[in-house]
């Protein structure tokens, strides 16, 4: 088997990728440089921006399995320019597919947003089929995306599968992209840089540890059910103020804290039903928080020690 993983040399790239390697399966990684490279060394990696149509055409051309992971922005970047994610994300997205209806791949998993695409929700959890109304440009263009795959396997026989995950955390997840609470907490408590908070910490996500997520997209790699979108997530809810003391307490060290205001494209509460995904692949997550927790604490500690791997 033949995979290319797009996107494949950040936090959940490195990650699937080495336990597809470690599964026996040809893996490809397409995109920028990665400090994770030595990580999954038993991958070809192929360096190119997504813009680059010629060069995403040679990573994809022949294999079996696409994961689209490429994202150029996070919901704070895409708020400041929408045209920017608009085009590079959607427009460079679409070439993508057009490959895939041409017959250059097979089935193609996108990993959309359990945590934005929603929008804000009355009732807890959310099933897949609850309204989809963003309150992000990053939702936006995640939800565009979903329906283009859609429109895509209607007219064109498009083999897809949408992983609509939630707030993955754990090894190779480090803090300067905008993104990634926990990991920025445990930083915190390493270094003792102050944990900036936006709003009062009551904002609540739901949190998955990455090597439970990875269980869940090789799953859908395989998948040969009708389903189509599936949320990959807990199932339960964390406020930041949860994990700051679930991480005191772990690390047996006091977080200095600062509040910032609060920002209206932030989802009050965010929890997903995997409901689904339990029937239809018998998939659900393994690793207590606890557990998890601790092994991203470890992971931390280790990169903290060793600075100039840290990617920037």
């Amino acid at each position: 088997m033949k995979c290319c993983i797009l996107g494949g040399g950040g936090f959940i790239g490195t990650n699937i990728a080495q336990r597809l390697v470690a599964d026996g399966v040809h893996v490809r990684i397409f995109g920028r440089p990665s400090p994770y490279a030595d990580a999954v060394s038993g991958a070809v990696h192929y360096q190119g921006e997504f813009a680059d149509i010629p060069a995403l055409q040679a990573a994809v051309d022949g294999c079996d399995l696409v994961y689209h992971l490429i994202g150029s922005t996070n919901p704070v970047t895409a708020e400041n320019d929408k045209l920017f994610d608009l085009r590079d994300n959607v427009e460079n997205s679409l070439h993508l597919l057009d490959m895939g209806a041409r017959g250059a791949f097979g089935r193609l998993v996108f990993l959309s947003s359990g945590g934005t695409i929603y929008g804000i929700q009355q009732n807890m959890p959310i099933a897949e089929d609850a309204p989809q109304w963003p309150i992000s440009s990053y939702g936006v263009t995640k939800l565009a995306l979903e329906r283009y795959l859609n429109l895509y396997g209607h007219l064109q026989g498009l083999d897809y599968r949408i992983a609509r995950l939630s707030n993955p955390f754990g090894e190779f997840q480090v803090t300067r992209k905008g993104q990634g609470v926990i990991a920025t907490i445990l930083r915190c408590a390493l270094t003792g840089d102050t944990f900036r908070i936006v709003g009062d910490g009551s904002v609540t996500r739901d949190y998955i540890y990455i090597g439970d997520a990875v269980d869940a997209l090789v799953m859908l790699g395989h998948y040969r059910g009708g389903e189509r979108v599936f949320n990959v997530a807990s199932g339960r809810g964390h406020s930041i103020m949860d994990l700051v003391g679930l991480v005191e307490s772990l690390s047996n060290r006091p977080i200095t804290r600062q509040h910032l205001p609060s920002r209206a494209i932030d989802v009050p509460v965010n929890i997903l039903d995997i409901t689904r995904i339990q029937r239809e692949l018998g998939w659900t997550p393994q690793t207590p928080m606890a557990e998890a927790l601790n092994r991203a604490y470890r992971w931390m500690g280790e990169i903290i020690a060793r600075p100039a791997f840290m990617p920037v």
